[in-house]
């Protein structure tokens, strides 16, 4: 939204007085643009496909992590196509963590990243559950099966570590554009990834050391994430060999 100008149906609704109105709205936060939906919590999904929030026309992306319960939002006349941006469990554990501590949770401040890891506020195999719908209860194997093949069938899928390559390739699936003013977007656009690249994934993630207790705590809580996080780098490379090979050939 702030390079693209694009519009977003994320949980932006949940900040904004418009977040209750009776109909669907755009809005704007920080000069971005927004609907006033929140597509963070399924209450929330549900009152997007009362307002009809695909067959409006007015969203061009949708930010979830309820992938199952979204696909409510749409029929026969108004599909959706799916994108995500895979990150290393255990870099997304520590990141998670370290935004806990920033942001005010008094419990998980005082704790240290390997009491953390063994607590209940820690991740466990959170992608693995959410593209399956296994909220809660122990994931097996049988269900990173399933994760697998809604990732293989269903996403362009994206990695955080190729941040750069993978947004051309979301650019060039969807038709993204910079045409208002495209100096200026492109500048905006490269500020944002050398942002992410260098600040490793720019949230001022908590480092984790390869081996240590932290990182093998982290890595027992997401086994089978780290499990999908491998195959999801299998999809990366075959999709870019069969759908992107003009964007391959000039790595």
């Amino acid at each position: 939204t702030e390079c693209h100008g694009a519009v977003l149906a994320s949980d932006a609704g949940r900040w904004s007085e418009e977040g209750a109105a009776k109909e669907l709205k755009e809005i704007t936060i920080n000069g971005d643009k927004y609907l006033n939906v929140d597509m963070s919590t399924t209450a929330g999904i549900d009152r997007a496909k009362t307002l009809g929030v695909a067959s409006s026309g007015m969203a061009d992306a949708i930010i979830t992590p309820y992938i199952l319960k979204s696909t409510s939002l749409f029929d026969d006349k108004h599909h959706g196509l799916a994108f995500t941006m895979m990150r290393h469990p255990v870099e997304r554990a520590a990141s998670m963590y370290n935004y806990l501590t920033k942001n005010g949770n008094a419990e998980i401040k005082r704790l240290t990243i390997e009491e953390y890891a063994k607590s209940p506020h820690a991740e466990n195999n959170w992608m693995v559950r959410f593209l399956t719908g296994k909220l809660g209860g122990e994931v097996t194997d049988d269900d990173l099966l399933v994760a697998k093949e809604m990732l293989r069938t269903k996403f362009v899928v994206g990695l955080l570590e190729y941040k750069s390559t993978s947004m051309k390739r979301f650019e060039q699936y969807f038709g993204w554009t910079y045409t208002e003013n495209p100096k200026e977007q492109y500048s905006c656009r490269k500020k944002a990834i050398e942002k992410n690249v260098k600040g490793g994934g720019g949230d001022g993630s908590t480092k984790i050391k390869e081996g240590s207790q932290a990182y093998s705590l982290l890595m027992w809580q997401n086994k089978l994430d780290m499990q999908l996080y491998l195959y999801a780098q299998h999809v990366y490379n075959l999709q870019g060999q069969k759908l992107f090979p003009n964007l391959e050939a000039k790595q």
